[in-house]
């Protein structure tokens, strides 16, 4: 599905600037605002004049615009984010992600695309985007994964193994290993799961 977005639907923007691709010199440019466009050109594959144009981007499944160049007659489809990130964006510390500094993946503006590694783009997200883990603030009988537990040897019943640990003094962990079959009991005490 081709997808125009907002910055490709003029041909000028006065604050906007230009820069070669590397690999594609004189075929195509991106520009500050994330746009690509290409140069007039004779196709080598089928003798085809193409003139100048700015190119659609399409989404992939993630919701990221992506766009195809072509050199020799090989096409190449990238992610317009990283494209430019890696042709533009000085990356001392060689970080593998690039990040969306507002959370719009559609925004490829090179202000607003940076370097980050895997933990900097998900605290990113919760720092700044508000995103929230489905489990938070749910604990006991609120998590949906939270199971009940009986202590059959004081015949007690827990609304989960967190409670049991808690006032009982004890690990977690082993209360649920007893729960789970790995230890048959823990400091005298068995467990099983309702």
């Amino acid at each position: 599905m081709n997808i125009q977005y907002w910055n490709n639907t003029k041909d000028f923007f006065p604050e906007e600037e230009w820069y070669s691709i590397p690999d594609y010199v004189g075929l195509y440019e991106y520009s500050s605002l994330g746009r690509i466009r290409s140069f007039e050109r004779i196709s080598s594959y089928n003798n085809r004049k193409y003139p100048a144009r700015i190119m659609k981007q399409f989404l992939n499944p993630d919701g990221y615009p992506m766009i195809e160049l072509h050199k020799n007659g090989v096409g190449v489809k990238f992610k317009v984010h990283r494209l430019l990130a890696i042709v533009h964006i000085p990356n001392p510390e060689n970080k593998k992600e690039v990040n969306h500094k507002r959370g719009i993946k559609t925004d490829n503006r090179l202000t607003e695309i940076e370097w980050s590694t895997t933990a900097e783009n998900i605290q990113h997200a919760y720092d700044y985007l508000g995103k929230v883990t489905p489990m938070k603030g749910k604990f006991e009988s609120d998590c949906p994964n939270s199971k009940k537990v009986k202590c059959d040897t004081l015949d007690i019943e827990f609304p989960s193994a967190t409670k049991a640990g808690t006032e009982l003094g004890i690990k977690t962990g082993r209360i649920s290993e007893v729960c789970l079959g790995k230890r048959k009991q823990y400091e005298g005490l068995t467990f099983r799961y309702l």
